[in-house]
């Protein structure tokens, strides 16, 4: 239940409504008593959901404790009964206990999300040079299969121009490996005098090329 004392915070807003906008000066975060409101930001010409917040949630509060503008986007999508906390504001609403734990939750939940986001940008980043490598190589070191019509390139000599020129480690060029496969990106060959190759399409060349244009 609303404490009464918050009453004076609330407001509704309809389905549709922009809170606030990306770059927007912070002024205020919000507490949601009812409704969704949905997160987004724009990069690049294209919009990304970011997360929907549902009751019980905070948004808006990083606006509280530096000067940055806003970094997303804050739409209603269904009608919203939300709390708008200003700075002024913070002794009352952490006043109730319930508040601190909901806000100390919602802060850890936000870091635990960001250090997922930050390994994963990590992992792609390692996977990019990767591919950029692999179609490098080919073009120096590679060859066709006739009878598949496949491209091939020596697994140990890669691993070894990786690691001299890339600096990754015998362990993360297995694991890449080992993850393009499960992705159907490239597949393991072993030739009859038991040494391994990896092979791909000509489409997938393409593909990589195009990480290393980039």
């Amino acid at each position: 239940m609303l404490d009464r004392r918050l009453k004076k915070f609330e407001i509704v807003y309809p389905k549709d409504t922009v809170i606030f906008r990306q770059d927007d000066a912070p002024d205020a975060m919000y507490y949601i008593v009812s409704g969704k409101v949905e997160l987004s930001m724009e990069a690049q010409h294209t919009r990304y959901v970011l997360h929907v917040a549902t009751p019980g949630e905070f948004f808006g509060e990083m606006a509280l404790f530096n000067d940055k503008r806003r970094s997303a986007m804050a739409k209603t999508i269904t009608e919203a009964e939300v709390l708008r906390i200003e700075k002024t504001s913070l002794d009352l609403l952490f006043s109730n206990k319930s508040y601190i734990e909901k806000f100390i939750s919602v802060m850890a939940n936000r870091l635990y999300e960001a250090d997922m986001q930050i390994e994963e940008l990590v992992y792609i980043s390692k996977e990019v040079r990767f591919l950029q490598a692999l179609a490098l190589y080919w073009h120096d070191a590679g060859k066709k299969d006739e009878k598949t019509g496949n491209l091939v390139v020596s697994l140990d000599g890669f691993s070894i121009y990786m690691k001299k020129w890339y600096g990754i480690s015998e362990v993360e060029i297995k694991k890449t490996v080992s993850y393009l496969q499960d992705k159907e990106v490239l597949k393991v060959r072993k030739a009859k005098d038991a040494s391994l190759w990896l092979s791909f399409s000509p489409t997938k060349l393409r593909f990589f090329e195009l990480f290393f244009s980039g």
